[in-house]
């Protein structure tokens, strides 16, 4: 909660325009402010306009890569977010092609935000490609309501995966990660790292490019005593600790439920008695039959798929919004 309110405190400070420098006093005020106010295409930067919030847009945190822990990243960023103040205005940047509204519950309320996806493909003149987004950037967002998104953001947050800010993963994770990072340092766009880790880097030259990043971002987040000294070493002798904080991961900031969690689009965590169950993923497979996916599991190897004796559906698919259970 703490560094949620930070952020957007942040975020509210660096409203100014491009290349806006942390403003204690600014950050402040905003929180002052905070605390007394309590298929188609569609246009982000209207939306934003329309609902008079803070507009933010988020990278590293796509809720449809089929990777559960970075949906929650997504929902949890979210629901701190609304959580600290309902009006803001969230653009969440993933994979599937098009720009959609989408709505998720967070503290028993409706929550709305914008879903924009986005490509490295090197079909430059698809609305999706990065390239394109850009380039309509640089002409002031013609024909691209992705990049007048950007354009129109008092701050980018990146979260990188949580975990993807490195090179452990190989050269090419490692460049697709810091793309958003770079788009919007150079629209000169406020760039706010989240709770993540850092590194490890065994490439001087990829390291290089990250300390690059990471200095020029306007405030940085690590999710651990063991990150923040990995971001203070990049940092080096432009280490500020108003810049540069230590959090925890924000997957804490997921909502609990009596009987049920829901931490991610289309996945329902079954409790019972307040403690969660387990639920095996490895091993689940995918049909597809009549145009639907369905899930089965493997119950020779998953008992943990079973409450009661009786099989539990576990989505491994985004699309899946709910799972059916019995009472």
């Amino acid at each position: 909660m703490h560094s949620t309110r930070t952020i957007l405190d942040t975020a509210a400070a660096l409203k100014g325009g491009p290349g806006a420098e942390f403003d204690t006093a600014a950050a402040s005020s905003a929180a002052a402010e905070r605390g007394a106010a309590g298929g188609a295409e569609v246009a982000p930067d209207a939306t934003a306009r329309a609902a008079g919030g803070l507009k933010l847009c988020l990278f590293g945190a796509a809720p449809d890569t089929g990777n559960l822990g970075v949906s929650a990243l997504c929902f949890a960023t979210l629901a701190g977010l609304a959580r600290v103040d309902p009006s803001v205005h969230v653009t969440v940047f993933d994979y599937t092609p098009g720009v959609r509204r989408d709505t998720t519950i967070l503290a028993g309320k409706a929550f709305d935000f914008v879903r924009c996806g986005i490509s490295e493909t090197r079909l430059i003149y698809r609305r999706e490609s990065l390239w394109n987004i850009r380039w309509s950037a640089r002409l002031g967002g013609l024909a691209s309501s992705r990049a007048r998104a950007l354009l129109a953001a008092d701050a980018v947050l990146d979260i990188s995966g949580g975990d993807s800010f490195a090179d452990l993963y190989g050269e090419g994770v490692f460049r697709h990660v810091v793309k958003p990072k770079l788009l919007a340092l150079e629209l000169g766009r406020p760039l706010i790292l989240l709770p993540q880790t850092y590194g490890p880097f065994k490439d001087a030259k990829l390291r290089q490019m990250a300390s690059g990043i990471v200095r020029r971002a306007n405030m940085a987040w690590a999710r651990d005593e063991h990150s923040f000294n990995a971001l203070r070493e990049l940092v080096g002798e432009g280490f500020d600790p108003k810049r540069h904080r230590c959090g925890v991961d924000v997957a804490f900031g997921l909502e609990l439920g009596s009987r049920t969690q829901h931490c991610c689009r289309g996945l329902r965590v079954v409790t019972e008695r307040d403690r969660p169950l387990s639920a095996y993923l490895r091993g689940l497979s995918t049909e597809q039959r009549s145009g639907r996916h369905r899930t089965r599991a493997k119950r020779n190897n998953h008992p943990a798929c079973r409450l009661n004796s009786e099989p539990v559906k576990v989505p491994i698919s985004p699309r899946d919004r709910f799972v059916p259970l019995r009472s």
